[in-house]
């Protein structure tokens, strides 16, 4: 590996930003989908729709320029892109996809929070938070699905 220039470096931290923060919406959208559809639970439908908003918020108080994030996105030499497991290739019930997504949520977060400690330690701070509040929620809704 060859060493980045800081602009280079920062275009791929970028990246690793953009891509946690797609995978962290899309988790919490297919988490929110069976709390309300499948589990039919107010409560837990109305805490993750919080969790999605509490995100977006998150997103619009970082002082990076807007949308310099998804301008750094470079899905076509994604090397990563085409990496498959068999594990997400296959699903056993509801309850499988319910715990993938709440974990690939607590695994965007985690490395939200790690990266944003470079530039954004307040946002590092309360995906901290969130991840720990998806914790709670993942408990409550194991509860109901098994």
């Amino acid at each position: 590996m060859t060493k980045k220039t800081d602009s280079t470096l920062k275009k791929s931290i970028y990246r690793i930003l953009d891509a946690n923060i797609n995978r962290l919406r899309e988790a919490l959208r297919v988490v929110e989908e069976v709390a309300r559809f499948i589990v039919g639970d107010k409560k837990c439908t109305q805490d993750i729709k919080r969790c999605r908003h509490t995100v977006q918020k998150i997103l619009s108080q970082l002082s990076i320029e807007e949308h310099q994030i998804e301008l750094c996105r470079d899905s076509q030499n994604d090397v990563g892109k085409n990496i498959k497991s068999e594990s997400e290739a296959n699903r056993n019930g509801v309850e499988d996809i319910l715990m993938a997504n709440l974990h690939r949520a607590e695994e965007s977060l985690r490395v939200l929070e790690e990266f944003f400690k470079i530039y954004e330690q307040d946002a590092s701070l309360q995906c901290k938070k969130l991840r720990f509040e998806i914790y709670s929620i993942e408990k409550e809704m194991l509860k109901k699905i098994i």
